[in-house]
């Protein structure tokens, strides 16, 4: 059920995923699994974050990282749902608190060498660059991200999918297609280090 949900979100059928979501969040409950409600209400965080529902997005994650954290461990889990937080704050114009999360976010993936965590973190911090005006730094973000995202076979998330409306809308006019094309062609060259770096200055 959790899968369908997901699957119905990428599919853009939000309101078949928020039923099926909301279901799970039901079964869940009932049976006392709180990994599965953590997942369950992170998907409906998703739901209602395409939705710009972002009040409601917010109450989600906080319970899906709350329900994560009463079970002990999980730290991947957790930064997902830290990073829907950031994503959340930069939809409100809160882009110093949104910068505080992600900044979290990516240091959990990073630790932990987790590649698609990572390539996710940085999307945010190019969205954040694209909205503070940095339009090259954006672009190069962008580009390390989706080579990480090239090699880490993952569906996109709400987020990202935001993340990079941002920098498409934002960064891209500022630099010019061509220079914005070079910017984001010379960031999917950069090391992991090189993007770590870059994603800390944004």
């Amino acid at each position: 059920m959790l899968n369908l949900g997901d699957l119905y979100t990428a599919r853009g059928d939000l309101g078949r995923a928020r039923a099926m979501l909301e279901a799970v969040v039901t079964l869940a409950q009932r049976v006392g699994n709180r990994v599965g409600l953590g997942y369950a209400l992170g998907y409906l965080g998703g739901v209602a974050y395409r939705e710009g529902l972002y009040d409601e997005a917010e109450r989600h994650l906080r319970e899906a990282l709350a329900s994560f954290r009463a079970v002990g461990g999980g730290e991947i889990s957790q930064a997902w749902m830290i990073g829907g937080l950031a994503a959340v704050e930069w939809e409100r114009g809160a882009l110093d608190r949104s910068r505080e999360l992600l900044a979290e976010t990516l240091a959990i993936f990073s630790d932990r060498g987790y590649r698609p965590g990572i390539g996710y973190a940085l999307t945010g911090f190019a969205a954040l660059a694209a909205l503070a005006g940095r339009a090259e730094a954006a672009a190069r973000l962008l580009g390390a991200a989706e080579a990480i995202a090239r090699e880490a076979y993952i569906a996109d998330s709400p987020e990202e999918d935001a993340a990079r409306r941002i920098v498409l809308e934002r960064a891209a006019p500022a630099l010019g297609e061509a220079a914005f094309e070079a910017a984001r062609a010379a960031g999917s060259r950069l090391s992991e280090a090189e993007a770590l770096a870059l994603a800390r200055e944004a």
